[in-house]
């Protein structure tokens, strides 16, 4: 367990506001002399690693931190880090910020006063928080970048080991490259912007060989391609020969469809004539002869037209007469049909007048037999009031009978709910033997022997005097909480979870001889008896009320239940009514303040144990220890009571259920006489009913009968004779109107058709004249057509040539461009079309078969050349490809000369400064060896390849040799963990260290148990050497963090050195008895 933090005797100012002002030891009172610029003036630390809260003000000069290991020297190193933005991982330790925050706290801060001027400083202040972090200059919050740049600005250098050397890195540094070395040098004693130039060289060396390289691939490729083109240039000229003699074949060919296009052109001018000429004569026929012939036939057709309307005409009149003819026709048999059925009716009417008479006497008849069977009929007055007694006594036996049906659904609701309550416990009782059975099943897996035993005791249970209990199984969480089970496998050892607990000294002896017999004994067996006084509340601490407010929620024995027996030997035992079971933030220190008696303390994460020391004072510490994530399982599925309780339910209600069921007959028997009794009384009543119907119906029929004879003894037959009368004459006078109209129709009928036959004799003649006109028309028709036949066929063969003319003309215009584009492509635009057409004029042959005879030679001679077209069309791309090369090489090399300018322009300011800042560096760290009694040197060397020749433009390879001598005769030694030991190096380290202090200007140095490795003497030497750099007014400030220091080392007379004793450990002095005074006069 680790220790505990002592707590501090320097508290926060917002805790204990007369502390505000109150200044720490080790803090200077001799003002602001010797401080420089980004010098720190303060630095406080509050919830940081192990500080609660510590401040402190460092001098100006020499810092020496003194403290043991493990008091927090290197925890303001980092507070140092990470307060002026600097990364966790330059620290070494970790790389997650919340790893820095205080164990149990939420935020850590931060807070760095810098020294600016006299009149000025400047605080920084950092909140970390566990996943973030927020920054503050002077009181106002800013980003990150804002305190980078104030950082950048004070020239502090957190990233480089010269300035910030923390104890993780110590070793870094010994181990660092000649490279690195010189990189880490020149960022402490050369100003940023000749560091710079070494950077920008390296990137301008990188970029030159990548540009030369680049370069020299160009050359190669473009020689390779020289090479391959000599190899083809003979069939390179072979091909332009063959190309010139196609060329010439190209030309006629040309010429010859030139020659095609201009003999078309005459033929169409003459077939042009010829086509007028023939629409001129067709032209002239149709104003003659056509076009009268037309019009004489357009007169004989109009009247023909005109003929055949009017005939139309007098034949729709015709057909008018005859529909009407027909209408009158069918009007007139209806009407003579209406008055035969007025007549019939008439002589129905009579037949229906007889059949009244006789249905009148019916009726009379049938009214004096119904009344005869009324007066036999009890009167309705009696019905009713029969019918009103029988329904008052069902009524009355009805709400008796429902009294007792409500009682017995009352009962059958309660046994119902009785058999409900029975089913669950029966069920309840079948999952705790089975949850009893799993559980012995676990126990089995962790000890098989006691699971034997137990089987044996239920087995055997009736030679058992007393109850016998194996605890594992007993034990039921109550709460619901699976984390109870962590708690109680915690607190109560496991020889007595899965051992035998007897009452009674008998059954552990009987037990035993079982365990004997079979040899099987590896758990425990103890007696505890039940008393009177384990049923009485147990004893507390405290009331647990009290302890809610700080977050403790039970006592552990109140999240399970246990038999009497079991309960109280945990009790005893184990004082589980002692342990507290509280949430997750607890608060333990304020639980103790309202219970000082508390021990222990249950947390889902931690058990909290309240020690006292049983020396001195008895000083009370906490134990936390760690809890599984997850317990054993053995109590996992179980939180009901005990099974006794739940047997002793179910026979309960299996005898209320008998009860129910003898209470449910006895009611239903007295219910069943009364139902018999309203069911009586209901057929009576439906009996009365019925003849209450029959008098009604009786009734009704009288009345009706009465209402049938005095309608038939109201009919009067006369009256319809009359009407029937009136209706037969209005019938005879439409018959006699319907007569007249039907003469008037004949009469239009017959002259119509007279017009009609005139008209088709006049019609007959005009088609006679028609066919004369004919026959005259067909010859004008037939010589017009062999006009237009002879025109068309002239328009047919002219726009066929002149198709074609346009057809060879765009083939020559096509071939022209084609020609043009193939040979003159490499001309400009024009000037190969002028080219090609002055070549045809130079051609004055016409003759189209001399012309394809010359096409024809030229051919056969280019074919007779044989040259491969991909050689020559590869020997274009090659050369096109060269020429690019070339204009590719000359900017490439202009290019290389310009950076080889600029990386001497550069070399120019950088080295010489190099140069001499290395010379006084060396010149001093050799001065420092020799004070140590040992040698030292400095030597700046370039890259050197495999023959020893050195390349000076490798800038990226230029690194530093720190060597060093430690015995006389040996010979100078890069300083390495193979030929120094770590005292050594450490010793060197310093040296070189205090070296660059006098040749830099940053405003401190951190360096962090460099002495570790170093014997008293180099100690003593390295420590007196730092106190004498430190004294200069230009040397800055320094802090040396060491855990050991020798007495009488400080000079009596040294003022530049300021000594802190950090106690911040539990096994440390205590700061209220430290002396100082006495401590500085040891010093």
């Amino acid at each position: 367990m680790p220790a505990e933090k002592r707590q501090r005797v320097i508290t926060d100012p917002e805790d204990d506001p007369s502390q505000a002002h109150r200044l720490p030891p080790g803090v200077r009172m001799g003002g602001e002399q010797g401080y420089k610029r980004g010098s720190i003036k303060r630095i406080t630390m509050t919830n940081f690693m192990s500080y609660n809260y510590a401040s402190f003000c460092p001098g100006p000069r020499l810092n020496l931190i003194l403290a043991p290991n493990g008091c927090g020297k290197s925890s303001i190193v980092a507070a140092i880090c990470l307060g002026l933005s600097g990364q966790a991982k330059l620290l070494g330790k970790s790389n997650h910020l919340k790893d820095f925050v205080q164990r149990g706290k939420d935020t850590a801060t931060l807070e760095i006063e810098l020294f600016i001027s006299k009149e000025r400083t400047t605080t920084i202040r950092r909140e970390i928080h566990l996943n973030s972090s927020r920054w503050f200059i002077d009181g106002k919050e800013k980003r990150e970048g804002d305190v980078q740049t104030l950082v950048d600005s004070l020239n502090i250098r957190l990233d480089n080991l010269t300035s910030f050397l923390p104890q993780e890195k110590v070793a870094n540094f010994s181990q660092l490259s000649p490279v690195e070395l010189l990189d880490q040098t020149e960022q402490a004693v050369l100003p940023q912007v000749v560091v710079q130039l070494h950077a920008d060289l390296i990137l301008l060396s990188k970029d030159l060989g990548q540009k030369e390289r680049v370069l020299e691939q160009f050359e190669k490729k473009a020689q390779v391609l020289r090479n391959l083109n000599d190899m083809d240039e003979r069939d390179v000229v072979k091909f332009e020969k063959r190309n010139e003699l196609l060329q010439k074949a190209g030309i006629y060919c040309l010429k010859i469809l030139r020659e095609v296009f201009y003999h078309q052109k005459e033929e169409g001018m003459r077939l042009r004539e010829e086509k007028q000429k023939l629409e001129n004569e067709k032209d002239t026929f149709k104003r003659e002869k056509y076009e009268p012939s037309e019009a004489k036939r357009s007169e004989l057709q109009k009247a023909q037209k005109d003929a055949d309307l009017k005939h139309e005409r007098f034949e729709g009149a015709k057909k008018k007469a005859d529909e009407d003819h027909t209408r009158y026709k069918k009007e007139y048999s209806k009407v003579t049909g209406e008055i035969q059925s007025l007549i019939e009716e008439e002589k129905q009417l009579q037949d229906r007048e007889q059949g009244r008479i006789k249905e009148l006497e019916r009726h009379q008849r049938q009214k004096a037999s119904l009344e005869a069977e009324l007066e036999g009929l009890t009167t309705s007055d009696q019905l009713r009031a029969d019918m009103e007694t029988a329904t008052a006594n069902a009524k009355a036996l009805g709400n008796e009978s429902s009294d007792r049906w409500k009682q017995i659904a009352d009962l059958q609701e309660c046994m119902e709910q009785s058999r409900a309550d029975l089913d669950e416990v029966s069920s309840r009782l079948r999952s705790l033997r089975d949850v009893k059975k799993v559980r012995l099943q676990r126990v089995a897996q962790r000890d098989s022997q006691v699971a034997y035993v137990w089987r044996w005791i239920e087995e055997n249970i009736g030679q058992m005097e007393k109850n016998v209990y194996l605890p594992a199984l007993e034990i039921n969480l109550t709460l619901g909480d699976d984390n109870h089970a962590k708690y109680i496998e915690q607190a109560v050892p496991w020889s007595f979870l899965y051992g035998i607990m007897c009452e009674s000294p008998r059954d552990r002896e009987l037990i035993s001889a079982e365990c004997r017999d079979r040899q099987r004994k590896s758990f425990s067996i103890f007696v505890r008896a039940a008393s009177v006084a384990d049923n009485q509340e147990p004893t507390r601490l405290c009331n647990i009320g009290d302890l809610h407010q700080v977050g403790i929620t039970h006592w552990l024995d109140q999240t399970f239940t246990a038999p009497t027996a079991v309960m109280a030997a945990l009790r005893d035992q184990f004082h589980v009514n002692w342990m507290a079971v509280a949430r997750a933030d607890v608060n333990p220190d304020a639980a103790l303040a309202v219970c000082n008696d508390l021990r222990t303390i249950f947390t889902p994460r931690d058990r909290y144990q309240m020690l006292k020391s049983r020396y001195g004072n008895r000083e009370r510490s906490t134990k936390v220890t760690r809890l599984p994530n997850e317990g054993s399982g053995i109590f996992k599925d179980n939180t009901a009571p005990d099974t006794a309780q739940k047997v002793r339910k179910e026979e309960e209600l299996k005898q209320k259920i008998v009860e129910l069921n003898q209470q449910l007959v006895t009611e239903k028997n007295k219910e069943a006489p009364l139902r018999t009794k309203r069911e009586e009384w209901n057929q009576k009543k439906r009996e009365l009913q019925d003849q209450m119907k029959k008098w009604e119906s009786v009734k009704r029929q009288i009345a009706q009968k009465v209402k049938d004879i005095q309608r038939l003894e109201q009919e009067d037959t006369e009256r319809d004779k009359k009407r029937i009368c009136a209706r037969v004459r209005v019938q005879n006078a439409k018959r006699v109107n319907i007569l007249e109209n039907i003469q008037s129709c004949m009469e239009r009928l017959v002259d119509t058709t007279l017009q009609q036959g005139l008209t088709h004799c006049n019609k007959l003649e005009l088609q006679q004249k028609w066919q004369l006109f004919e026959d005259a028309s067909k010859e004008v028709k037939s010589q017009m057509g062999l006009k237009e036949q002879k025109f068309v066929e002239a328009d047919t063969a002219y726009r066929r040539v002149i198709k074609d003319h346009q057809e060879k003309k765009k083939e020559y215009e096509q071939r022209k461009r084609d020609y043009v584009s193939e040979w003159f492509k490499d001309l400009p635009p024009g000037e190969g079309s002028q080219k090609l057409t002055a070549a045809l004029q130079e051609i004055m042959v016409s003759d189209l078969t001399a012309l394809r005879d010359e096409e024809s030679r030229f051919r056969e001679e280019a074919d007779q050349i044989v040259a491969n077209p991909q050689k020559v069309a590869e020997w274009k791309q090659r050369k096109k490809e060269i020429d690019e090369l070339d204009a590719k090489l000359v900017s490439q090399r202009q290019v290389v000369s310009d950076v080889k300018v600029q990386m001497d322009k550069k070399r120019d300011l950088w080295l010489p400064q190099l140069h001499n800042a290395l010379d006084g560096l060396n010149k001093t760290f050799t001065e420092f060896c020799e004070y140590a009694g040992i040698g030292g040197e400095l030597e700046l060397k370039p890259k050197v390849d495999t023959n020893g020749k050195e390349l000076p433009d490798e800038y990226g390879d230029y690194h530093i040799n720190l060597k060093c001598r430690f015995r006389t005769g040996e010979t100078m030694q890069r300083l390495s963990g193979q030929h120094q030991s770590g005292g050594e190096r450490a010793v060197v380290t310093i040296l070189y260290l205090l070296a660059l202090q006098s040749c830099t200007s940053c405003p401190f140095r951190v360096v962090d148990e460099i002495d570790q490795g170093m014997d008293e003497s180099n100690q003593q030497k390295m420590f007196l050497k730092m106190l004498e750099s430190s004294a200069s007014d230009q040397a800055p400030q320094s802090f040396l963090i060491t855990p050991k220091f020798m007495p009488n080392t400080i000079p009596e007379n040294a003022s530049n050195v300021d000594i802190f004793f950090v106690m911040n450990s539990p096994h440390g002095l205590l700061q209220d008895t430290w002396d100082t005074a006495s401590q500085c006069n040891r010093v």
